[in-house]
């Protein structure tokens, strides 16, 4: 997470960003979002309709599209830890430092819990 918060833009936006937001939709680039998904996060969200949970395969349904209905707010999001034997990859290509990427991309190795993923 910090080598990809780290090609995030600028410093000053961010130090104002958080996971959560990086991972909503306005965007479809955003990086959070791709790697999350590798991550098999957990989204925890609050509505009207009380508190559910929701995978980070399923929170993106399509460009500027997510889950969230009127009234909900994304309160958390829960990342499974990988063991010490993980093995991370991540490569972004952009024309400028701090611009939106034209491709990302991330792997992810973890052996002792059998888990191979690439976004």
């Amino acid at each position: 997470m910090p080598l990809v918060a780290a090609n995030i833009a600028y410093r000053a936006v961010r130090n104002r960003g958080t996971t959560g937001r990086q991972s909503r939709p306005r965007r479809p680039r955003r990086r959070f979002g791709h790697h999350l998904r590798l991550l098999d996060a957990t989204y925890v969200i609050e509505g009207p309709r009380g508190r559910r949970e929701v995978a980070s395969g399923d929170f993106m349904q399509a460009a500027f599209t997510t889950v969230l209905a009127l009234g909900d707010l994304l309160v958390g999001v829960r990342i499974a830890k990988c063991s010490t034997s993980t093995k991370f990859g991540y490569y972004k290509f952009c024309r400028k430092v701090g611009e939106f990427a034209e491709a990302i991309g991330g792997v992810l190795l973890d052996p002792a819990r059998g888990v191979r993923r690439a976004v």
